[in-house]
């Protein structure tokens, strides 16, 4: 049985589909339910952006309500759905790590029975140039996974 589900999050269409399923999971097991969404400061990503891009605050700005627009959508959807759930929201801040290892890091701290995300399933060039957080978060996790297509 169930106790936690965690599903991470990116505010896509794809990313609440999967919290749809989630949440209809939850409520089918009665249990706990939070969305993570992990904010990447794209300085930390892409260095050289700061040299041509001088509107840091700017950019943290539209994060910042980025964030605050997936905390708004993913509460009206455990609302939806008749339960109760949370939202965690985090920024990654260090050089070298990724997503995945976010996930992962409070997948353990929760205890989460589960991790629920949804992946494009990109092939060939796409996948190479975009990376894959699923696929990432798959290759490291020791919990299960559920894993929403497109």
């Amino acid at each position: 049985m169930l106790k936690r589900i965690l599903v991470a999050t990116d505010g896509s269409e794809l990313a609440q589909n999967a919290l749809r399923q989630a949440c209809l999971l939850a409520k089918t097991q009665g249990c706990e339910i939070r969305a993570l969404y992990v904010n990447v400061d794209p300085l930390l990503s892409f260095p050289l952006l700061g040299v041509v891009y001088f509107q840091r605050e700017q950019m943290l700005q539209a994060a910042a309500e980025q964030a605050l627009n997936l905390r708004k959508a993913a509460l009206h959807i455990f609302d939806d759905f008749g339960i109760r759930g949370d939202v965690q929201i985090l920024d990654l801040q260090e050089r070298g790590k990724r997503v995945a290892d976010i996930i992962r890091e409070v997948a353990k701290r929760w205890d989460a029975s589960v991790v629920v995300m949804g992946s494009h399933g990109l092939q060939g060039m796409q996948r190479l140039m975009l990376g894959s957080v699923a696929e990432h978060y798959l290759r490291i996790t020791d919990r299960p996974v559920l894993i929403i297509k497109s």
